[in-house]
């Protein structure tokens, strides 16, 4: 049985905003393994969600009604599409799971 999985594609603030989560942690917490860490396991996750992109629950965000979907990772929040013609999970934006990001 072939798996048909999805393709991964970053915006270019989703981009951005893994960036400065490494360097916050790396840099100003003096914590370059735990940063280290910390991708390895949004790389992984985020790869899991080639093979599983629904495996996530919706959520709404306030100004435009746009749904997303939600991936938790430690104090992170990963919000992200699916485009199902172009078989492509689509990395939206990246948080820090205490700020209000459905604003």
């Amino acid at each position: 049985m072939a798996i048909n999985n999805y393709s991964i594609w970053f915006t270019t603030n989703a981009k951005h905003e893994l960036l400065e989560i490494y360097e916050y942690i790396s840099n100003s917490l003096k914590s370059k393994i735990t940063a280290d860490n910390l991708m390895e396991e949004i790389e992984k996750k985020i790869i899991r969600l080639s093979i599983f992109p629904y495996s996530c629950m919706k959520v709404r965000t306030k100004p435009r009604s746009t749904i997303y979907r939600k991936l938790n990772i430690k104090n992170y929040l990963i919000l992200y599409k699916i485009d199902q013609y172009k078989k492509r999970v689509d990395i939206v934006h990246i948080f820090y799971s205490r700020r209000d990001y459905l604003e």
